[in-house]
């Protein structure tokens, strides 16, 4: 079993073949319906948005959807859009699946602040919202400004570009003072916040959501060596490697593995991670653990 594992400062490190920006263009037939000229601008412009990290789509006028980055189509397909153009040819506001996905008051703020930069009354638009195309947490930030390509006669086009900024709403930290709210986050979502000693990797905190996921008591995670004897056996070895080379080099990450739940049933977790440090070596770790099972069936 491999797992996946990133660090939440790089949205993509392997990019697997199907995501491949020559693939795309090959089964997307909008590459080749303009003239060679045409064709070429619109082969540049593909490559340059698939480099970014970013989920990027790109709107004609009437906010339809005519371009879209490796990003946007990575995350349309985990998600479960299997469409092969991933919204191309829809509308923006019609497509609910995938980035685009969102609650109604946040979709409608969303196209509103679109259309004010049509109608060029103002240059840009930004707003954070939650992404409802997915069961756990998904927070992304978007951005919207207009320009103008040559191979549309100098039409406006609308660039919106959606950061995941999932860690950074749940390690603010006054959404961490603010224990209201984050308990009505944690009551709502599959989600167990921990703390940890880097060192030894012993729990000295897990939520209460911990045995509702899991089935263990809270106080059975703080045993010596719960975390790592609980870890699928396929997955431990692997799993602390990873862990024990991000604790070296970098205070936020995030991973998947397997857990043994109290009745036998395999779970999977996404783990993000924030590291501590006192004189340069990690001292402390917390965060959250997300069940992502359903994501993963």
């Amino acid at each position: 079993m491999q797992i996946r594992s990133y660090s939440l400062n790089k949205n993509i490190l392997q990019v697997p073949s199907s995501f491949r920006t020559e693939i795309f263009l090959d089964a997307c037939p909008a590459a080749g319906n303009d003239s060679s000229a045409d064709s070429k601008a619109y082969v540049d412009l593909q490559y340059l948005i698939d480099a970014s990290g970013s989920n990027i789509a790109i709107l004609d006028e009437g906010q339809t959807i005519r371009y879209v980055n490796r990003a946007w189509r990575q995350f349309a397909s985990q998600s479960g859009v299997v469409a092969r153009e991933y919204g191309i040819g829809c509308r923006y506001f019609d497509l609910h699946k995938g980035t685009a996905a969102a609650a109604p008051s946040d979709l409608a703020a969303i196209v509103a602040g679109i259309n004010r930069i049509i109608d060029k009354s103002e240059i840009d638009f930004q707003m954070e919202y939650r992404c409802t195309a997915v069961a756990e947490p998904v927070w992304f930030r978007i951005h919207a400004a207009s320009f103008s390509f040559p191979n549309h006669d100098g039409r406006v086009m609308i660039l919106v570009s959606h950061d995941n900024i999932t860690l950074e709403k749940l390690a603010n930290t006054s959404l961490m003072r603010d224990k209201e709210r984050l308990q009505r986050l944690l009551d709502t979502t599959n989600i167990i916040p921990w703390e940890a000693c880097a060192k030894s990797r012993i729990l000295t905190h897990v939520g209460e959501q911990a045995e509702q996921m899991l089935g263990y008591p809270a106080q059975v995670w703080l045993e010596p060596d719960f975390w790592i004897s609980h870890i699928h056996p396929d997955d431990r070895e692997t799993t602390l490697a990873r862990s024990a080379a991000f604790l070296r080099s970098t205070n936020q990450f995030q991973y998947e593995y397997r857990m043994i739940a109290a009745n036998g049933r395999i779970v999977w977790i996404n783990d993000i991670v924030s590291v501590e440090r006192e004189n340069g070596k990690a001292s402390r770790i917390h965060g959250f653990m997300i069940d992502i099972t359903e994501r993963k069936q």
